[in-house]
Order: structure tokens, then sequence, then C-alpha cells
């Protein structure tokens, strides 16, 4: 089951880009609201057993705004904005942000990993794609 950072990392590492969903505890990072979907492009090792992660959100613009919350505040104290109504909203739909290697607050994986869980399980000393091609292979 994938559901820490150094899971998703792993899955990174291996050229899979994700897409996830985020949860609750993503509202420490003022961006994204629970429920909203982005793509997990790429992570990195950070310091401290830290992973940073860049989240591309471009496929899931229209359906992440349907399900934004007015939690900011606007230039008038009485108004609340919706994260895209800000000057923070990425023009290029990247946020980056670093996650602790076994935090499991952020977001969860919405895609079928099941390649990739029996990829892991299988304990192969080969690189994924080799793994799956071997696989492939097999059924050509």
């Amino acid at each position: 089951m994938v559901s820490c950072g150094l899971d998703f990392y792993e899955i990174c590492k291996n050229g899979i880009k994700p897409v996830v969903e985020f949860t609750e505890g993503a509202q420490n990072y003022e961006s994204f609201d629970p429920g909203m979907r982005a793509r997990l492009v790429s992570m990195w090792r950070g310091e401290d057993e830290c992973f940073g992660c860049e989240f591309d959100f471009s496929e899931f613009e229209g359906y992440n705004k349907s399900i934004e919350t007015p939690i900011w505040v606007g230039k008038r104290n009485d108004e609340s904005l919706k994260w895209s109504e800000t000057l923070y909203y990425p023009k290029d739909k990247i946020v980056k942000f670093y996650i602790g290697e076994k935090e499991e607050e952020f977001f969860v994986l919405i895609e079928n990993m099941k390649p990739f869980l029996d990829f892991k399980e299988s304990n192969s000393r080969k690189s994924y794609v080799q793994w799956l091609e071997e696989r492939y292979l097999k059924y050509v």
C-alpha cells in the first residue's frame, strides 16, 4: 500500500507520475483544498528526512475550481476569496512543497497502481521498466 512520502518517492523514482487527491492535511500549505487533484510530476530528497514534491494541476483545474472554498481574505477584510482568485494562484499551474518521509496526511493515490505494487511485492532486482517489459513480453 502506498501511504507515505517514501512510498511516493519510490513511485516517482521509477518514472511514474501518479494522480493524487489532497486530504485535510494539505490545507497547511495554503494551496490545495481537500478533494482537489493534481499529478505528482517529480520528487527529490531534501534535508532532514524530507522530500520535495512538484505537482501539476493543469489537467484538473476545472474540477479543482468546482470544489474550492473561499478561505482567503481579500483586499477588504470582509471579502473571502477562493485560491484561484488570489495572487498566490500559480499561472503555470505548478505547486511545490516539502513533506516528511513518513508523513501520510497530505495526499492519496487515486489511480490504479496495481502494476507498481506488484513490482514492489516481487522484490525484483530489475528496474521497474525492465520488470514491466519482461511481463509484457510474456503476453505478446
